[in-house]
């Protein structure tokens, strides 16, 4: 399951958000699927890290994952902090 389907799911945002936050990544490429989110300010990135907490531990994604969410300096931080709780 993809974040953006994670999202979906629960109701966190809707199928619209999604293809915004898409349009955003095909126009600006940089642009990391989490941050185009922010962007829209369908929230802030406290809570995108929260989610991207949930979504790893509920979906079973990878670490890995989060550096196509945030920027890489953002993602080793989250991964950082992760590591760290175990």
């Amino acid at each position: 399951m993809l974040f953006g389907e994670f999202l979906v799911a629960k109701n966190i945002i809707r199928p619209e958000d999604v293809e915004e936050a898409l349009a955003i990544q095909k126009a600006q490429p940089e642009v990391k699927f989490g941050e185009a989110l922010v962007t829209l300010e369908l929230f802030d990135y406290d809570k995108l890290t929260i989610y991207i907490q949930q979504y790893i531990k509920e979906a079973g994604a990878e670490l890995s994952e989060i550096e196509t969410l945030l920027s890489q300096e953002q993602a080793d931080a989250l991964i950082r902090s992760l590591q760290d709780q175990g």
